[in-house]
């Protein structure tokens, strides 16, 4: 039995087959490995600087002609203005009021389960080189890497 779906149609590809976009796993090689396979490779991009993401889609075409993704997330800030855009002025609490009651939540839970905070060390280089990671800017530096990208298939 052939594996076919309207997924392979889509995103023209021979199976219906996509990596999952896996931060620190889901790198060029992998992608472009499974792209050449005949699966969707994605990359795990959410933690890439725009500098980082356009080597990284560079390595996956020096690797592949074939399609691929990539994967990053979208910001609490992002979601908010298009549910906020969809439905008019947001009623409900904005994510930053919420953050602290999530903080507690999450600090309890440490307590709780003898969980240690591990603090990632502050990249003073990454700081100097662009926006904050996990912003809406950071986002929007990557999305304009993606649409480059794109553009230049």
């Amino acid at each position: 039995m052939a594996l076919h779906s309207r997924i392979c149609e889509i995103f023209g590809v021979r199976y219906p087959i996509v990596l999952a976009g896996m931060g620190g796993a889901s790198v060029p090689r992998l992608a472009a490995a499974v792209s050449n396979a005949g699966g969707l490779g994605i990359l795990g991009a959410a933690a890439c600087s725009p500098e980082e993401l356009r080597a990284w889609i560079r390595e996956v075409r020096s690797l592949t002609d074939k399609p691929f993704g990539v994967d990053t997330l979208l910001p609490a800030s992002v979601r908010r203005e298009v549910v906020d855009a969809a439905q008019g002025a947001g009623d409900g609490p904005s994510p930053k009021d919420l953050l602290g009651d999530r903080q507690a939540f999450a600090a309890d839970f440490m307590r709780r389960e003898g969980l240690q905070r591990v603090a990632r060390p502050r990249d003073e280089a990454a700081a100097a080189r662009g926006p904050a990671f996990f912003s809406k800017e950071f986002f929007e530096a990557q999305m304009e890497v993606v649409e480059i990208g794109r553009a230049h298939v």
